[in-house]
């Protein structure tokens, strides 16, 4: 249930606006012109987020590029294509299945990094719930990547 479902819930004291409002959170089809079938998909707010992210480094927008488009991939092989289907449980399986296919703490701690600040930029906009990406935290994962994140000069990448 959304916080704001469970607000509305709260505010209303009529059965029949209760059961309704009920239906609607549980409907898969929302009406054409509601909030939540108005709501962006995920690879829409992936390419929205990249788009503002001109100021980073080319390194970096590299990185999301590589990244976000996994877990974004991965929601939808599980039918999510909204942020707001975003549930702790579908971000703990990421988390399982980075692990099952990479054997290094580094290479887990960059998907995860990249995700987890795309997940917070979408719940700076309210539209994904606040406990998703705060579970891809390193420590959270007991993840200590043992790879540098500095790059190296072009002198020493020449002598290299």
């Amino acid at each position: 249930m959304t916080k704001r479902l469970a607000k509305l819930l709260a505010e209303t004291d009529d059965p029949a606006v209760i059961e309704e409002l009920l239906q609607f959170a549980n409907s898969d089809q929302a009406p054409e012109n509601s909030p939540k079938s108005q709501e962006a998909t995920l690879q829409e707010l992936y390419e929205r987020f990249l788009s503002r992210r001109q100021d980073r480094s080319p390194t970096t927008r590299a990185q999301y590029k590589r990244t976000i488009p996994r877990f974004v991939e991965f929601a939808e092989k599980h039918d999510i294509s909204k942020p707001s289907a975003i549930s702790i449980e579908v971000v703990d399986r990421y988390v399982d299945e980075l692990q099952e296919k990479y054997d290094t703490d580094a290479t887990i701690h960059t998907y995860t990094k990249n995700t987890r600040a795309w997940l917070r930029w979408l719940n700076k906009r309210g539209v994904c719930d606040g406990d998703t990406y705060r579970l891809l935290d390193k420590e959270e994962l007991g993840l200590t990547p043992k790879a540098r994140d500095q790059a190296l000069s072009e002198n020493q990448a020449t002598d290299v």
